[in-house]
């Protein structure tokens, strides 16, 4: 038999190129939203929002998997690597530090995979992320993003989940997110609400709300800001039954908008405003939010 006298040695830089060269197609992704909305300082604990995400051996998902973490499951956020597209979006791998059988071990996962904010309330974990994104047909359009808010037990058992279109701006960079109780809206148990603003003026933060019921999300009214320095400002806020200003069995949003008109006061030397208030009244059924 005739002997191979290819050098080891090139099977291991053979081995290397092809590693590399698939990281590196992988790097020429582009960071996008929904993927900017992500937000993780280095040393942060962060929840796993996917039902469950393999942790990878380096930052792709032709790696080995070393373990798998279950969905609201808290890892530390080392650093960010390489980008990849699943799911419709592009986002950064990133390098975290989880326990594997106690053990304190290093690993990837992909950011997509993880919550972009959780809350604590009453034993239960309501969490929320990006559940998946479809690009648009026409090119100047933004892609349609489908959002979820999910609620787990003390033991990360999984007890209700929605979904729904994000209707905010493409240009949305952060989002926060709050339980807020229940509120004293009837049949309500908690009220959880987030947040997606930009930092550029002109840029709506929209609020979201869903309330959990025990066993189920239902939709409540939502609520947005948006203003451009000396030009208009839009505000919008939500008076819920136990609030000040509040009623049982309703939902109330009182709006405010100034507009800045073009004449000039001549006492103080500034545009003049124009300023309108209005409200809006919706009744609560325990199910329903209907505006009157």
């Amino acid at each position: 038999m005739k002997k191979n006298n290819f050098p080891k040695h090139c099977f291991v830089l053979l081995l290397s190129f092809f590693t590399t060269t698939a990281l590196c197609a992988q790097e020429l992704e582009e960071v996008v939203w929904p993927a900017t909305m992500y937000q993780f300082p280095e040393g942060d604990s962060v929840t796993v929002f996917a039902d469950t995400a393999y942790v990878r051996s380096f930052p792709s998902t032709t790696a080995s998997k070393m373990g798998v973490v279950p969905g609201g499951t808290k890892v530390v956020f080392v650093k960010e690597e390489s980008v990849q597209k699943i799911s419709g979006f592009a986002a950064p791998w990133v390098k975290v530090r989880y326990l594997n059988n106690s053990v304190s071990q290093e690993g990837y996962i992909w950011k997509g995979l993880l919550a972009l904010g959780s809350a604590k309330r009453s034993g239960k974990q309501f969490l929320y992320g990006v559940d998946h994104v479809i690009p648009n047909a026409d090119k100047d359009m933004g892609p349609a993003c489908y959002m979820k808010v999910k609620v787990l037990d003390s033991v990360n058992k999984l007890l209700g989940a929605t979904s729904w279109e994000l209707k905010s701006s493409s240009e949305a960079s952060y989002t926060e997110f709050k339980s807020l109780g229940g509120m004293g809206l009837e049949g309500v148990t908690d009220i959880v609400r987030m947040m997606f603003s930009g930092e550029a003026c002109g840029i709506p933060t929209d609020y979201v709300y869903f309330g959990w019921t025990g066993t189920g999300f239902l939709p409540l009214p939502g609520k947005m800001v948006e203003s451009d320095a000396g030009a208009f400002y839009h505000g919008e806020e939500l008076f819920f039954p136990s609030e000040k200003g509040g009623q049982p069995g309703k939902i109330i949003k009182v709006i405010e908008d100034e507009e800045v008109l073009e004449e000039i006061d001549k006492k103080t030397g500034e545009p003049k405003t124009k300023k309108t208030k209005s409200k809006e009244v919706y009744s609560w059924d325990g199910k329903t939010a209907v505006k009157l």
